[in-house]
């Protein structure tokens, strides 16, 4: 076996737009109306940087509700420049872009190779000296859903070559909307590298032979799909295994960001302006943050959503005029840093402090107040707690439905969500028990 290099990407949804609250700038528009194109672009560039042996994507090229000429157009244009680069693209259509709804409106280049529906097909990539380096293995969906288990008909040769499988799953073997998989089932074939897509977040479900990954969205487009996406650039070495490295893409980056007013007990905000101060300066980290890092890895921009949490005398007043409050917050930081490089949009502000409670330290020899501090620690350390909540909140709660699909789609159960439910419901009682004691 030859090591070999390549990029796995899928959910490029090429084409569609982001979705951001407010009268956008006209610069800011612009940026935003090509940012899926701008995150293939750059994958593109890495892909002749790096000279990778091929790209790999795995289903959702396009996105049905965005897909244009214009989107078309642009795709045959990066791969055409990917072939002068003698580099070869494999894509496998996925529930966003079936095969049955793509229309031929442009020739494709000779590098690009779109897997069929019937059945799996086999595509050889070819090393410097002709020689055969790898395989690529792919069905592409049909239909809008797909309930097929095609990865059974994977079938390749065990005979020294890689073999790379592409797979449009949600990799749950109940669900028969997006090929019903198991992991189980992915580890007994002769396949070295699974390049899964559906799921819009990065996650290396395994490292070691098989690998098996999802590269994530390259461009988020929403607040569900925040934080900076990419594309995985892989390296397969029959001696040191595999190297997986993620590439970032985005140009745009959408961000909750948690305002705490009593972080610093010393300097709780105590009007309006006060709070504003607070969040400039998390904006103004964020914005050095961005110019620290290199060019290449910089986004250029940034849409943030503020929550205010915290204790503080502060909190009656915010919640006096609360939707007033948050717009005009809103306003203040879009107009100071819209026109910034990187520009940062703030979508929106939301209120979520507290009043201010006796201190909790007067009782915390109380039996009660030990034993609620014991069951939270609980519900964080002990699995079969967890597990327990988990159930009990619901199956809305699971997040890897189809983002798009508003039929599919569960709210994501992460462990940030999962701590906040936690939280809430400790603060909740404890606001009670403290408002009871205060009264004795």
């Amino acid at each position: 076996m030859e090591k070999i290099r390549f990029i796995h990407t899928a959910d490029i949804h090429l084409g569609s737009f982001l979705h951001i609250g407010g009268e956008i700038p006209n610069h800011i528009q612009k940026i935003v109306r090509t940012a899926t194109m701008d995150a293939f672009r750059r994958i593109c560039d890495v892909a002749i940087e790096y000279n990778v042996d091929f790209i790999a994507i795995s289903g959702d090229l396009y996105d049905r509700e965005a897909k244009s000429v214009s989107a078309l157009r642009f795709f045959v244009e990066e791969c055409s420049r990917l072939n002068t680069a003698g580099i070869p693209v494999f894509v496998i259509a996925g529930n966003h872009d079936p095969l049955r709804e793509q229309p031929d409106l442009f020739e494709m280049p000779p590098n690009v190779k779109v897997f069929g529906g019937n059945e799996p097909e086999i595509y050889p990539v070819l090393g410097k000296n002709g020689q055969t380096i790898a395989r690529v293995i792919g069905q592409s969906y049909v239909g809008r859903s797909d309930s097929r288990k095609m990865h059974l008909d994977y079938q390749v040769p065990d005979d020294g070559i890689w073999n790379i499988g592409l797979l449009h799953t949600q990799l749950e073997p109940q669900n028969s909307n997006y090929v019903p998989c198991s992991l189980s089932e992915l580890n007994d074939k002769n396949i070295h590298y699974w390049a899964l897509g559906h799921i819009h977040k990065l996650q290396i479900l395994s490292e070691s032979e098989p690998v098996v990954a999802y590269s994530g969205i390259p461009q988020g487009r929403d607040f569900g799909e925040e934080g900076r996406g990419g594309c995985i650039l892989a390296e397969l070495d029959p001696l040191r295994g595999a190297s997986l490295r993620t590439i970032p893409t985005a140009s745009v980056i959408f961000k909750r960001l948690e305002v705490r007013i009593d972080q610093d007990p010393d300097n709780i905000p105590e009007t309006i302006t006060d709070l504003e101060d607070l969040i400039h300066n998390l904006a103004d980290e964020l914005l050095k943050e961005s110019h620290d890092k290199s060019e290449y890895d910089s986004p250029m921009g940034y849409v943030v959503q503020w929550i205010v949490r915290g204790r503080g005398e502060i909190h009656d007043t915010l919640m006096e005029q609360r939707d007033e409050v948050c717009n005009e917050i809103t306003q203040q930081l879009r107009n100071r840093y819209q026109g910034l490089s990187p520009f940062l949009w703030t979508d929106s502000v939301e209120i979520k402090t507290e009043k201010v409670l006796p201190d909790v330290k007067n009782f915390e020899n109380n039996p009660l107040f030990r034993e609620m501090d014991k069951l939270v620690k609980s519900c964080f350390e002990d699995p079969k707690v967890k597990k327990e909540i988990v159930k009990a909140v619901g199956s809305i709660w699971d997040g890897r439905g189809d983002h798009e699909n508003i039929e599919d789609h569960k709210f994501l159960l992460d462990e940030q969500t999962y701590k906040e439910i936690v939280q809430s419901a400790y603060q909740l009682v404890l606001e009670k028990l403290l408002e009871e004691e205060g009264r004795k």
